[in-house]
C-alpha cells in the first residue's frame, strides 16, 4: 500500500481536499497497524517525505531481520507534512514550537479521527513516530483525541518520540501532554550529544519565559534529569533485544552516537542521529510486541 502524505498549513489545517477519500480508500483494506510520521524543524516538505520513506524502509528491514511485528500483517503509512520554518533563528524556533502543537491539535487529531471514522474492521493499532518538534505534533494529537474522543483510540497504540523538543516534564500529571500517555505506550530517546535539544531548546525557553531558568528538553535528559526516571518509565540500552512491551521506555542514544561514527553537526550536534539499524531494530521489537 502506498504511503499517504498529508499536508497542512500554518493554522494546522489539512490542505489536501482529497485526504478524506484517500484515508477512506486505504482503510477499506482493513490495515492492522497505522504508522503516522511527523518530523522536525527546518525541514522542507520534500525532506519530510524522504525521511518518512527512509524510516519506513529502515523499520521494514528491521522487521525482516527479527521476524516479528506489524510488517507481517497489513500496515498503512501516513506522513504528516507541516510547514516548519527553513533556516530560522531562535525566535522562529520558538514560534515553530507552538506551531507544532497546533499542527498536532488540528491535523494530527483529524487524521486519527479519520482512521476511526473510516475503519472497516477491527480498530487498527496507531503508532506515532516523531522526531524533534514532530514529537510535539504526536503528543498534542494524542492528548487532544484523549480529551475529546477517548473512545476513538483502540488498544495497542504506541508513540516513539525521538529527541523530543518539549519539556522533560511535559508527560507528567498536570502538564501539556499528560493525556497522551493514558492509552498509548511511549518510547522516548535522549542523547547527551544533542545540541539542538541541549542548547537551542533552552535558548528558546529563555525567550519564552523572560530569561528565567529553562526546563530541560526531553530529548536531552529524558523524562527526568540524570538517571532518576518516573516509575512508569524504564531505562533501556539501545542494543536491548527484548524491551518489555508493557513498559514506557527511555533509550539513551549517547553511546550509539559514540559508536556509529555519526558526524556531529556544529549546530545540531547528534540531534539527527536517528537513522541507525540498531535503533530501528529496537523500535521494531518494542512496537511489534503486543
Amino acid at each position: 500500500m502506498d504511503t499517504i502524505l498529508a499536508t497542512c498549513d500554518r493554522a494546522g489545517m489539512l490542505t489536501d481536499l482529497t485526504i478524506d477519500d484517500r484515508i477512506k480508500a486505504a482503510m477499506a483494506f482493513q490495515p492492522t497497524d497505522v504508522f503516522i510520521f511527523a518530523w522536525g524543524w527546518d525541514t522542507t516538505s520534500d525532506q519530510q517525505a524522504a525521511q518518512t520513506a527512509e524510516y519506513i524502509n529502515g523499520l521494514g528491514e528491521a522487521w525482516a531481520q527479527i521476524g516479528d511485528g506489524p510488517q507481517a500483517e497489513k500496515p498503512l503509512n501516513i506522513g504528516l507534512i507541516w510547514p516548519s520554518t527553513i533556516h530560522g533563528d531562535p525566535f522562529t524556533y520558538f514560534s515553530d514550537l507552538r506551531l507544532a502543537d497546533q499542527v498536532g491539535r488540528q491535523a494530527g487529531y483529524a487524521l486519527m479521527r479519520m482512521i476511526y471514522q473510516f475503519n472497516a474492521g477491527d480498530m487498527p493499532r496507531i503508532h506515532w513516530i516523531g522526531h524533534s518538534m514532530g514529537c510535539r505534533i504526536a503528543a498534542s494529537a494524542l492528548a487532544t483525541i484523549e480529551k475529546s474522543d477517548p473512545w476513538a483510540i483502540g488498544p495497542g497504540n504506541t508513540a516513539v518520540l525521538l529527541e523530543a523538543a518539549f519539556n522533560n516534564d511535559a508527560l507528567d500529571d498536570g502538564r501539556d501532554y499528560e493525556l497522551a500517555v493514558i492509552q498509548t505506550r511511549i518510547m522516548v530517546t535522549r542523547n547527551q550529544l544533542d545540541r539542538a535539544c541541549g542548547e537551542w531548546y533552552p535558548a528558546a525557553e529563555r525567550l519564552a519565559n523572560l530569561f528565567s531558568d529553562p526546563t530541560p528538553a526531553m530529548g536531552f535528559t529524558g523524562p527526568a534529569a540524570g538517571e532518576s526516571f518516573p516509575p512508569e518509565f524504564e531505562l533501556v540500552d539501545y542494543q536491548d533485544e527484548y524491551p518489555d512491551a508493557s513498559d514506557n521506555i527511555v533509550v539513551d542514544l549517547t553511546a550509539m552516537t559514540q559508536a556509529d561514527g555519526f558526524k556531529i553537526d556544529p549546530l545540531a550536534g547528534a540531534h539527527d542521529d536517528i537513522y541507525q539499524p540498531a535503533l530501528w531494530r529496537l523500535i521494531a521489537r518494542w512496537i511489534g510486541r503486543k
